[in-house]
């Protein structure tokens, strides 16, 4: 009984390098992610436009020239990819780097940098502009 347990078993893959196909459009491939990323985009910019259109007195077409940029931007998070990899996956670890805490090490700590008295500036102009 075991034995045909195990001779039934499917093996599943440890690593997917591609996301799995939710809509097949002739030879493109939309994922799930991609789908729900530009339906999010679309929807906040049906929003922003009847929101807009109610507080400000504006047309519609104007709020839509408007808003436009919203609708752009998640068509190109959801299905321009950058190194390989989803933008936003990318777009995540770059902000994660910019917010995170940073240390700097001088060069030469055993100079006196802070002498103003002290300080050659010609040697200042040379490491300036290596």
């Amino acid at each position: 009984m075991a034995e045909q347990a195990e001779a039934q078993r499917t093996p599943i893959p440890v690593i997917a390098d591609g996301e799995d196909t939710f809509i097949p459009l002739w030879e493109y491939n939309i994922s799930l992610r991609q789908t729900l990323t530009a339906l999010g985009g679309i929807a906040s910019y049906a929003f922003l436009i009847k929101l807009t259109s109610l507080i400000l007195p504006i047309s519609t077409v104007f709020a839509m020239i408007l808003w436009s940029w919203v609708i752009i931007a998640s068509l190109a998070l959801a299905f321009i990819p950058k190194d390989g990899a989803p933008l936003e996956e990318y777009l995540s670890a770059k902000m994660q780097f910019l917010l995170s805490e940073r240390k700097f090490i001088l060069m030469d700590s055993k100079e006196d940098f802070f002498d103003i008295d002290a300080t050659d500036w010609d040697e200042v102009e040379r490491r300036q502009w290596k």
